[in-house]
């Protein structure tokens, strides 16, 4: 990989490893203070409008920074265009989380849970303009310190909650305020002065014309990772999805190490030279490889005395999921890679239908499995799903390939010179 994109992959993964060592902290603390019922409550209200505000930006961040990178003439009313709408729907989806969820949600508690969880989530929304704008100028390091800030602000905040006996309810809200800090850092720091307030309503409709498969994308995605837990939680009691909770808990801070390298990769696989590509696309490949299967083995063996020595015994259940789950590592490492790919190549409408396919998959086997083997089949359905998912995506990217180099040999032998056929 070239110096700078290395430096600034180190950088990120520096900064999301301090981020993943906070996030397990936090999610030990979380455990062991709440316990496996209110924690279940926890990780349900967070994946449920997770699902929802995947929506927030419409899907459009990755198709933003390609278009800041490729056409920074375009910076200022597209910027202003993309706040204006990642704003207008964040708004929208929160107003609706809380109605459906005071209109079809019986338990009081999990209600406020919705209500309350809705303010950290609209703050993260916010802030997807400016890190749009980060990544387009791989100003990552930057994005690697927001990151971390935000989860120290969240442990400081959980352990002064902990410390007051406050319950599962306190421990939502709070976590707005990194998330409410740090939009108005970065806003203020890196948003161009030259910005303005002014949208350009060609820019807005641009964008708007454009989100529908972008839309249908997050939709696919966000539901993809998250309607696991809420399947959960529909067929088994609080404490499964507490279990399930905590195996996961381990396993998604892992999932920073493909998203720091294709977040400092990503400008460069828009960009990068037709001759260069192959060689640049088999090191991240390889590197991610390795990565995922490192740490999968390493997760795996260590799980019947990880999880009891920092959750506690009563999490016991879940080590066979975090065993299952640890098989998702290396899986999800190599999608990343590939769905990157596509979305540098501006082929949405196949990640939309890849995605459809993993949902569709994963509402079933976990509609199968549930009811016989509780988390532990939650977490097989999700390794399947996303083995599925990435054979599917393989396919994409290996018929793009071949496409791409068919039309550079057709171009070849159209040049003046080349010899032409009979």
């Amino acid at each position: 990989m070239a110096g700078t994109l290395r430096r600034n992959f180190l950088n990120l993964l520096v900064a999301r490893g301090l981020t993943l060592a906070l996030a397990l902290v936090n999610a030990v603390l979380l455990a062991r203070y709440l316990g496996p019922k209110d924690y279940g409550l926890y990780s349900y209200a967070f994946s449920v409008t997770t699902i929802v505000f995947g929506l927030a930006d419409l899907g459009l961040s990755s198709h933003a920074v390609r278009l800041l990178r490729l056409e920074p003439a375009r910076r200022t009313t597209l910027l202003n265009a993309f706040a204006r709408l990642t704003n207008t729907v964040s708004l929208l989806l929160s107003a609706a989380v809380i109605v459906l969820a005071w209109m079809l949600v019986t338990d009081r508690l999990t209600r406020w849970a919705l209500t309350l969880v809705c303010l950290p989530q609209f703050f993260r929304a916010a802030a997807v303009p400016v890190r749009a704008l980060l990544a387009s100028e791989e100003r990552i390091p930057q994005l690697g310190l927001q990151e971390l800030a935000i989860r120290a602000g969240t442990l400081l905040l959980l352990l002064a909650t902990m410390l007051l006996e406050q319950g599962v309810l306190t421990m939502v809200w709070v976590s707005a305020v990194p998330m409410l800090a740090s939009y108005a850092y970065l806003r203020h720091r890196y948003w161009p002065s030259d910005s303005g307030s002014s949208v350009a309503r060609n820019e807005l409709a641009g964008l708007l014309r454009q989100a529908w498969a972008f839309t249908l994308y997050a939709l696919f995605y966000a539901a993809y990772f998250q309607i696991d837990v809420v399947l959960l939680e529909k067929l088994q009691p609080l404490t499964n999805v507490g279990y399930y909770g905590a195996a996961t808990r381990f396993i998604y801070p892992l999932l920073q190490v493909p998203s720091a390298l294709m977040t400092s990769a990503f400008p460069r696989l828009v960009a990068v030279a037709d001759s260069q590509r192959r060689q640049f696309n088999l090191k991240l490949l390889m590197t991610l490889v390795g990565a995922g299967v490192l740490l999968a083995v390493c997760l795996a063996g260590s799980a019947p005395w990880l999880l009891p020595l920092l959750v506690g015994e009563r999490y016991a259940p879940a080590v066979p999921t975090l065993q299952i789950m640890s098989a998702y590592v290396p899986l999800t490492f190599v999608q990343a890679l590939g769905m990157n790919l596509l979305l540098a190549s501006g082929r949405i409408r196949a990640l939309v239908g890849i995605y459809a396919v993993g949902l569709i998959a994963n509402v079933a086997l976990n509609l199968w499995l549930i009811p016989r083997y509780a988390h532990n089949g939650c977490a097989v359905a999700t390794v399947a799903a996303e083995a599925l998912v990435l054979a599917v995506t393989v396919g994409c990217v290996w018929s793009s390939w071949r496409g791409s180099l068919a039309t550079t040999a057709a171009e070849t032998d159209t040049e003046p010179g080349s010899p032409r056929p009979d």
